[in-house]
């Protein structure tokens, strides 16, 4: 609450004008853009973390380091099944599916950039559809717009 007190008191002190000790105010909404922060920070961990493992998913099985590891030389049963190319392919396309998760968060959180997420595109007006209009199509025919869809009352 204490907290809450001392925006209040800032956003008022800013208001009027007054200028004592202006260097040690904090913004009003700094909870918030806190939160912000640690949210983007979130994402980026996020986007990072997938990109690297779909990397890394996707290059191992068919680097040496597939063939040549402690668990493929102790257990000849699971090294038989592990240098199959179909559990590559498969560990390969999981890889893949890291990817496209990482470059699909990565494209959003750009886009969130470019355009903030409460900002609106600006539409061109849409015609009356109230009243039944008459086009000319080609040849000199003519159309009328009959469709039970009106959008006035």
């Amino acid at each position: 609450m204490r907290s809450r007190t001392a925006a209040v008191t800032l956003e008022i002190e800013a208001t009027t004008g007054d200028s004592r000790d202006v260097g040690n105010r904090t913004p009003v909404n700094s909870e918030r853009c806190w939160e912000d922060e640690i949210q983007r920070l979130g994402r980026v961990l996020l986007i990072v973390y997938l990109l690297e493992t779909g990397l890394v998913l996707l290059v191992a099985p068919w680097s040496t380091f597939w063939e040549r590891n402690w668990l493929v030389e102790t257990s000849p049963l699971l090294g038989g099944v592990i240098r199959l190319a179909a559990v590559r392919g498969a560990v390969s396309g999981v890889g893949v599916v890291n990817l496209c998760a990482g470059l699909w968060e990565l494209a959003v959180s750009l886009l969130a950039l470019v355009r903030p997420v409460g900002a609106s595109v600006p539409r061109p007006p849409e015609p009356d559809r109230g009243t039944a209009s008459v086009e000319t199509t080609g040849a000199g025919m003519r159309r009328e717009d009959t469709s039970p869809w009106l959008d006035g009352p």
